[in-house]
């Protein structure tokens, strides 16, 4: 096999395991908005604890995908180049919702969360859309005759 196809595999290989990482976080982070939903409209201390423990799931995913990605970048070079996403959230507004739990409080965390869940997915299009170029170079590159 040559080298530059090896290559191209490779990095393919990288793409699709940060992918797949981003989708765990964002199912923690969609279990979490509908957690924080329940939250918002009433749902008392234990959906308050329930999103709270997504969140920090989505963080510990967040910190395993960030890795992928620094891996997918290596494999693709100065090509271009992908950024993790933050999803830690203020500790004073996690104290607050616990302590306070009201709607405004409820309110802050779910667009926290919400926002977060769309940084993933926007990079995930990001990602897959250089994965695809991959595959498209892959193609014509096989397509070729030597």
């Amino acid at each position: 096999m040559n080298h530059e196809l090896k290559e191209i595999e490779e990095a393919i290989l990288a793409g699709q395991s940060a992918l797949q990482a981003l989708d765990e976080v964002e199912k923690s982070l969609s279990s979490a908005s509908s957690w924080g939903l329940w939250d918002l409209f009433g749902g008392g201390f234990l959906s308050s604890i329930m999103k709270h423990s997504r969140i920090d799931e989505a963080q510990n995913k967040m910190e395993y995908a960030t890795r992928q990605i620094e891996r997918f970048n290596k494999e693709i070079g100065e090509v271009q180049s992908f950024k993790g996403i933050q999803i830690s959230f203020d500790g004073v507004i996690k104290g607050m919702d616990y302590f306070l739990d009201n709607f405004i409080v409820d309110f802050m965390v779910q667009q926290q969360v919400n926002k977060r869940k769309e940084q993933v997915i926007e990079l995930k299009r990001e990602i897959q859309s250089a994965v695809n170029q991959l595959h498209d170079a892959k193609n014509s590159y096989k397509g070729h005759v030597f």
